[in-house]
């Protein structure tokens, strides 16, 4: 498949890092009982006026104006894109294997469980759960 770009976007749930929702340092993610998050809420250390959120992107929020911008640099230089666990229907995530392939002419590899949004765009489709085939590629 080639060789993998040491610059990869995260658009997703990333749970291993946090945010404050005031000023935007990446801290590690607080880690409590659900009980005890509820009447601890977690303040940014850095401002001490955030509230701390996993980082990641949640319906209604858009994607920090860096991360789009890398992410569609990144699709436009791609030689090939992995689709992975998604459903293909969020904008504008949702577009960036579609810009490789109008751009670039970049392969598209989709793996998911069942068919997605994007499954008719791309070149190759593994079905099955991205933990057990991507360990395989």
């Amino acid at each position: 498949l080639g060789a993998l770009s040491p610059e990869v976007s995260e658009a997703s749930e990333a749970e291993s890092a946090a945010s404050s929702s005031a000023s935007s340092p990446s801290l590690p993610s607080p880690r409590e009982p659900k009980e005890a998050a509820l009447r601890n809420v977690p303040i940014c250390p850095c401002c001490r006026r955030g509230v701390l959120k996993p980082d990641g992107v949640y319906f209604g929020e858009a994607l920090p104006p860096a991360v789009l911008k890398a992410a569609l640099k990144q699709a436009k230089e791609a030689k090939m894109v992995l689709v992975v666990g998604t459903r293909g229907s969020v904008e504008p995530a949702r577009q960036l294997p579609l810009i490789a392939k109008r751009r670039n002419s970049a392969k598209v590899v989709e793996i998911n469980p069942r068919p997605t949004l994007l499954s008719k765009y791309a070149d190759m489709r593994l079905e099955g759960a991205a933990a057990t085939l991507l360990p395989e590629l």
